[in-house]
C-alpha cells in the first residue's frame, strides 16, 4: 500500500481530494457514530464496523491510496483486513476519525 505520509505536493492533494468524501461519509455513518460514542471501543470495532456499514467508503479509500480506479479494486478479505490494519496503524490517518 502506498503510505500516505510518502505523497508529497500535488499528488498529495489529489490523494486527500479524494479521500475527504469517503472519510466524511464514515465520520458521519450513523452505526459508526454509534460506536465512537463508546469511549474504549477497539480498532477491531471500528474495522468490524467499517466492514458491515461503510463497503463503498472502505474500497474508495483503499483504492485511492493504492492509486488505483475504485472499479479496477479487486481485494480479497484478508487483503483489506491488513490494509486497514496497516492504514489504522497510522496516527495521521487515524487523526481522521477522532
Amino acid at each position: 500500500m502506498n503510505a500516505l505520509k510518502d505523497k508529497k505536493n500535488g499528488e498529495a492533494l489529489d490523494v486527500l481530494a479524494d479521500l475527504l468524501e469517503p472519510i466524511q461519509s464514515i465520520t458521519t455513518n450513523e452505526e459508526i457514530g454509534k460506536l465512537r460514542e463508546k469511549e474504549d471501543y477497539t480498532y477491531i470495532e471500528f474495522v468490524k464496523a467499517l466492514a458491515k456499514h461503510c463497503q463503498n467508503e472502505v474500497i474508495t479509500i483503499l483504492a485511492t491510496i493504492d492509486g488505483i480506479k475504485v472499479e479496477e479494486a479487486d481485494y480479497s478479505a484478508m487483503q483489506i483486513l491488513g490494509k486497514l490494519m496497516e492504514l489504522f496503524a497510522d496516527e495521521d490517518f487515524r487523526g481522521f476519525f477522532i
